[in-house]
């Protein structure tokens, strides 16, 4: 009777082994090279995330310097204020600035009364002795408007507009030549006040020897004045309350400096500007 042999099992154990323990031998020696290559893989992920976190940094670097260009509506540093555009011819100049092309007197006076009751508010000032003729005035028939501006130092606090032109309470025109004999300046009038409070303004210059002019009054809950500074003082006054009043279509500017004054008080600002001799 013929057997057939088996498989001896101990070879093919032994052969098995081998087989295992040559692919162990090669993962033990490919090892490095994965860790190499996780590493690699690692090193990569660094590198993007921190490339990732730079170019953060720099859009929001980039977002910042665009945010603090003059013409945002924010008072960035450098600029003493910002009204949401780059035009002159207003309180703020194109760079974000006072305007500095003013005729400053040596005589003027201002008094503001800021009162509980916003309807009681009044703003009056004057300024006498300018330089200024006829035509430096403009037009405010067609085409001049004009802004008056408070600073205390270098803030601007009240910023308030009358336009050129327009028909005022009871339907009559709100600007009116003033002159007998020559044009000599221009009057505005509007019995209830326009927007922005202002209610009078004159502007004289009569042939020399007399001095140019300007008398602005404003009233009532939009003045929009500023409010006290602290609870015994309107103003900081540290170096001047100037008050500016700016033609809108050229470089014209009438302006005071106040750096005394009678009362500063919660309620009630006094000042007045006389000539040294």
């Amino acid at each position: 009777m013929s057997t057939t042999s088996l498989p001896d099992r101990t070879r093919i154990n032994t052969a098995a082994e081998k087989c295992s323990r040559t692919a162990a031998y090669s993962d033990d020696r490919r090892e490095p090279e994965r860790r190499q290559s996780r590493g690699r893989g690692a090193e990569t992920v660094r590198l993007a995330a921190a490339l990732f976190a730079a170019t953060l940094l720099l859009t929001a670097g980039t977002a910042v310097k665009a945010q603090a260009a003059c013409g945002d509506g924010l008072v960035d540093a450098g600029e003493m204020c910002d009204d949401s555009n780059l035009a002159d011819g207003d309180c703020c100049t194109s760079s974000c600035q006072r305007p500095n092309y003013c005729d400053v007197t040596d005589m003027a006076s201002i008094i503001l009364r800021d009162r509980t009751d916003d309807r009681d508010d009044r703003l009056f000032w004057k300024y006498s002795r300018g330089d200024t003729t006829f035509e430096n005035w403009g037009d405010p028939i067609f085409g001049t408007g004009y802004s008056l501006c408070v600073w205390d130092d270098d803030e601007l606090v009240i910023d308030a507009k009358v336009n050129d032109g327009g028909l005022c309470w009871p339907m009559r025109p709100c600007w009116k030549i003033l002159g007998r004999v020559q044009p000599a300046g221009y009057k505005y009038f509007q019995k209830i006040s326009n927007n922005d409070g202002l209610q009078r303004v004159t502007m004289y210059s009569g042939p020399p020897p007399i001095k140019a002019n300007v008398s602005v009054r404003a009233l009532g809950v939009d003045i929009d004045p500023p409010g006290p500074l602290t609870f015994d003082q309107y103003f900081n006054q540290t170096d001047a309350v100037r008050v500016q009043f700016v033609r809108s279509d050229a470089p014209f500017c009438w302006e005071s400096a106040f750096t005394t004054n009678k009362k500063n008080k919660v309620k009630l600002f006094k000042a007045r500007v006389t000539p040294s001799n």
